[in-house]
C-alpha cells in the first residue's frame, strides 16, 4: 500500500523555508493528513539518519528515540519533505507514521 496524502492539503511557498504544506481546505481535530505506514521507505536508526544528514537527505522523519523513517518513493519526496518542523504544531504524530491533526486547521494554514 502506498503512502497516503489527504486531498485537502497541497505543497505551496511560504515565507520562511520556501515551501509547505498547506490545507486546502480546512481539516477537523484528529483528521487523517498523512499516513506513510505502507509507503516505500525503511527504518533506519539514529547513526544511519545521521549519514544521510551529512550527504544532505533530508527526507525521513524521527518516529522515536532512535528509529526514523526515510522516505524513498517520488510522492514521499513531494510532499512529506515539506511537512515543517514547528514550535507550534497544528499536527502530531499518532501511532509510529501517522500524520493528524491536533486542533481545526484553517484554509490556508
Amino acid at each position: 500500500m502506498p503512502s497516503y496524502f489527504s486531498p485537502k492539503i497541497k505543497k505551496s511557498k511560504n515565507s520562511l523555508s520556501g515551501y509547505g504544506i498547506f490545507a486546502v481546505k480546512k481539516i477537523l481535530k484528529n483528521e487523517l493528513v498523512a499516513d506513510f505506514d505502507g509507503g516505500k521507505g525503511k527504518h533506519i536508526n539514529d547513526t544511519e539518519a545521521e549519514n544521510l544528514l551529512k550527504e544532505g537527505f533530508d527526507y525521513m522523519i524521527q518516529v522515536n528515540d532512535n528509529k526514523h523513517f526515510a522516505a524513498t518513493n517520488q510522492k514521499e519526496l513531494e510532499l512529506g519533505d515539506f511537512l515543517n518542523h514547528s514550535c507550534n504544531p497544528n499536527c502530531g504524530i499518532k501511532g509510529s507514521l501517522k500524520i493528524i491533526a491536533l486542533r481545526d486547521i484553517r484554509t490556508g494554514e
